[in-house]
């Protein structure tokens, strides 16, 4: 899957979460896996901060202070987040927007 951090794109497998990604997540959401995919899908902001927690930190971002980011640092539009698989290699500024129960 595709991430847009402020217009910065970063790729993440959540098909392959390994086990160190895995307590990251944990650590920051205190949920499981299964529990944090779940969320994940309800745009709980937590866990958004927590995947572009682990995304940044696998492409070595940096915070102000030089130092690894962490969950703190995290900001970015939700609505933009997730890039559209048809949108991978576009304009990430076409929102992705959850779908309603009954759509």
């Amino acid at each position: 899957m595709k991430l847009n951090m402020g217009g910065q794109i970063y790729d993440y497998d959540l098909d392959r979460i390994s086990v160190r990604d895995a307590m990251m997540l944990k650590t920051a959401t205190g949920k499981n896996v299964g529990e944090f995919t779940q969320a994940l899908g309800d745009l709980d902001p937590e866990c958004l901060i927590a995947l572009g927690w682990v995304a940044q930190t696998h492409a070595g971002v940096k915070n102000d202070a030089g130092q690894p980011v962490q969950p703190g640092d995290i900001d970015f539009e939700i609505a933009t987040f997730i890039v559209p698989d048809d949108d991978a290699h576009g304009d990430p500024a076409e929102p992705l927007h959850p779908s309603t129960p009954g759509e």
